[in-house]
């Protein structure tokens, strides 16, 4: 078997990654993961009250880069102050990236 040799453009794949196509796909992604935020319609709730705040409201996006190389992404926030329990509690942003499918993956740490 004759051994191949692959080179890659790498100004070529940065090009296209920082391309206006591509970042419309991202941002569109960063929306479709909102949207899903706001689907599950959790509620704030705070001690012995029954129900709380729609933290729907506060669920935002951005756009942005990240790495080395400058791709672009979406950066979706909960801005509520009981974002960070919900996302500990029931998960809503992984449900989220989950639903919609292969592809899109989160960093919690940024």
């Amino acid at each position: 078997m004759a051994r191949v040799r692959v080179r890659l453009d790498h100004a070529g794949i940065r090009q296209v990654l920082q391309s206006g196509p591509v970042r419309s796909m991202v941002a569109d992604a960063g929306e479709r993961a909102a949207e899903a935020i706001r689907a599950q319609g959790r509620l704030a709730r705070s001690g012995a009250q029954a129900s709380g705040p729609d933290i729907s409201g506060d669920v935002t996006v951005r756009p942005g880069v990240g790495g080395y190389d400058q791709r672009p992404v979406s950066i979706v926030t909960i801005a509520h102050p009981a974002g960070v329990a919900m996302q500990a509690k029931h998960g809503v942003m992984t449900k989220a990236v989950r639903a919609l499918g292969g592809g899109v993956s989160w960093n919690p740490r940024r």
